[in-house]
């Protein structure tokens, strides 16, 4: 059993000088640092119990309970606790699960962070893609093609809902994007964060031969976070408010974003406000797979031999926004870009004496664009990046998804005493990233289409290191 106490005073004071403070730094935006303290106590215990052990089916039964009492001085006071259990039938099996709450007030920066503002470049969904413009000595002079223009229709829907008409907006520009004002500062009005998580699952590791080890296990873990302190970009508060599928322009976001709409050719955004904010609930679950095997092999030689493989199964990712008129967004992407319902990686290794040899396979499973946002197949009559149109293309859907992908890497390593010389070569196969039409991809609100795929080919590399005894 243990039981603390503790008393914490957290303090910031950033003071910039005078050229940072006043924005005169090209490029670097006006900073006037932070300023602040929190004071908060706490009392905290936990307790062990090895209930029953070297019992018929009941080899081992232990419990862990364990609880903290914060008083927090923006937040009074706040109560966290946790609970864990182990059985095990027989001395190789473990079956095990936990269940606890957390809770994090802002951090001084969050609640005291002074004015930031500066200036950077943004991309305008509401204007009129430059493909989709008149021009000047274009076919329709100052005008609008809209068989040109690529965007989603929820962008538009939402683009009008906000003021903008999105086939006028820009029609004299050449470019969507350009420079706008952006601004941040603490917030004494956030909500902390707290969260509940609980799992299960067992552990098993064989114990009928001594010739190998081999141990495998699963777990189930749910968690869901409520209050999530975010401090969103320019991009994300763009995103979520023309993005939303609803049309309605009712995302929280549209109003951290001023426009000047009595230019209906050139209402550009004048301000941005990227403020800390609460996201009411995040959730996550999945499953965890994991085994490992570890072996002597006779190749003549002894070789030890050994084979990990981790794997986890995306159940579910959620995020839910209340937005000003009580509406609800509730957005899920398990099995979207960026999140694969599936992702494993596995390794084998051999090793000889002072002779290493690696094995490393990574696999994402299939993703595809929110099945909200998927095109019908019809006729192709404009630019598409993924169709060609009449006479190739008559029927089409612009490309939103990808199948599973895996690549391989390989090294051979050497260590001596005092020197390392390995080589190898990471995508075996020079397997190219998945292609898809970048316009569905982002409709889908996806995350970067680089996340975990391979953009530089097949490399080989080299790795030597000595070290040096250098007395004095």
């Amino acid at each position: 059993m243990a039981i603390g106490l503790e008393h914490r005073i957290d303090e910031i004071d950033s003071r910039p000088d005078a050229v940072a403070r006043d924005g005169l730094f090209w490029g670097f935006f006006s900073d006037k640092g932070a300023a602040g303290d929190v004071t908060l106590s706490e009392v905290f215990a936990e307790v062990q119990l090895p209930l029953i052990a070297d019992k018929p089916l009941l080899k081992e039964l232990t419990v862990n309970l364990a609880g903290r009492l914060t008083d927090h001085e923006y937040y009074g006071q706040n109560d966290t606790a946790s609970a864990k259990i182990g059985y095990r039938p027989s001395e190789p099996f473990l079956i095990r699960a936990t269940w606890g709450t957390a809770f994090r007030a802002p951090n001084n920066r969050e609640l005291f962070l002074r004015p930031i503002s500066g200036f950077t470049n943004i991309a305008d969904p509401c204007y009129v893609p430059e493909d989709a413009q008149g021009g000047i000595q274009g076919p329709n002079p100052g005008g609008y093609i809209p068989e040109l223009d690529l965007r989603e229709p929820e962008v538009l829907a939402n683009c009008r809902a906000t003021g903008v008409d999105p086939t006028v907006a820009g029609t004299f520009n050449t470019a969507n994007i350009y420079n706008t004002e952006v601004f941040n500062v603490g917030n004494l009005d956030l909500d902390p964060e707290e969260s509940e998580s609980f799992s299960y699952g067992f552990a098993y590791e064989q114990d009928f031969s001594n010739k190998f080890d081999l141990s495998l296990g699963m777990t189930y873990y749910s968690t869901k976070v409520e209050n999530t302190v975010i401090e969103p970009s320019t991009g994300f508060v763009i995103g979520d408010c023309y993005g939303d599928e609803a049309g309605t322009g009712s995302s929280i976001f549209c109003g951290r974003i001023d426009r000047d709409l009595s230019n209906p050719l050139d209402p550009r955004i004048q301000f941005l406000d990227l403020g800390f904010i609460n996201r009411d609930l995040e959730r996550v679950r999945g499953i965890d797979y994991n085994l490992s095997f570890r072996d002597v092999i006779d190749l003549g030689v002894p070789v030890n031999f050994s084979v990990d493989l981790t794997a986890n199964r995306n159940l579910e990712t959620s995020l839910t926004f209340t937005n000003p008129d009580g509406t609800v967004d509730f957005e899920r992407y398990e099995g979207e870009w960026g999140y694969p319902e599936w992702q494993a990686i596995g390794q084998a290794r051999l090793n000889w004496d002072r002779w290493t040899f690696n094995w490393q396979t990574r696999y994402l499973g299939a993703v595809a664009q929110d099945p909200e946002s998927v095109d019908e197949f019809d006729d192709i009559s404009g630019i598409s990046n993924t169709c060609l149109g009449p006479p190739d293309d008559e029927l089409c859907r612009d490309l939103g998804e990808t199948g599973s992908y895996m690549i391989h890497n390989l090294s051979l390593n050497y260590r001596e005493d005092n020197w390392f010389l390995g080589v190898g070569v990471r995508n075996l196969e020079d397997k190219a990233p998945p292609l898809a039409d970048a316009t569905e991809v982002l409709g889908a609100k996806a995350r970067p289409i680089g996340y975990g795929y391979d953009f530089y080919g097949r490399v080989f590399f080299v790795n030597a290191s000595y070290n040096f005894d250098i007395g004095f």
